[in-house]
């Protein structure tokens, strides 16, 4: 099964520990209606693909690439 996610904020928790506000493909489901905090952790061991858009990088960095 493909599952796509847009990653969209930034949550921390009481202990500081990072999150990121996710939003699932298919719709509003669950108790936060379809939307899932994942730990960075979890992201890094299970993200295969990240797609970004170019304008979201700051202009610095940009030119870089």
């Amino acid at each position: 099964m493909t599952c796509v996610m847009l990653i969209y904020g930034k949550a921390v928790d009481e202990r500081g520990k990072p999150y990121y506000m996710v939003k699932n493909s298919w719709g509003p489901q669950g108790d936060y209606k379809g939307i899932w905090y994942m730990s960075r952790d979890y992201m890094l061991l299970n993200t295969t693909y990240l797609f970004l858009n170019r304008n979201a990088l700051p202009k610095d960095f940009r030119k870089k690439l």
